[in-house]
């Protein structure tokens, strides 16, 4: 069962083999994060990037989408 993020557009994931632990890299759907703010009532800049809350529930959204695909602890990103 494959399950897409409504926050990301697009991602690229790296592991390495020497390392316990892989990086993402990710772009979030702009048509999304507009409806994010207006549910949110933030405005929609590149200050809200900055936002922590905002970083963790993209994060917290990843990881429970990691978890419902069965990935192990390698493979979920940091």
């Amino acid at each position: 069962m494959y399950v897409q993020s409504p926050f990301v557009a697009q991602c690229w994931i790296h592991g390495d083999s020497l390392r316990d632990y892989a990086i993402g890299f990710f772009v979030l759907d702009e048509m999304y994060m507009k409806k994010y703010c207006a549910e949110n009532k933030c405005e929609f800049n590149d200050e809200l990037l900055e936002d922590e809350t905002l970083r963790m529930i993209v994060y917290q959204n990843l990881l429970d989408l990691a978890k419902a695909n069965k990935f192990n602890s390698l493979e979920k990103p940091k």
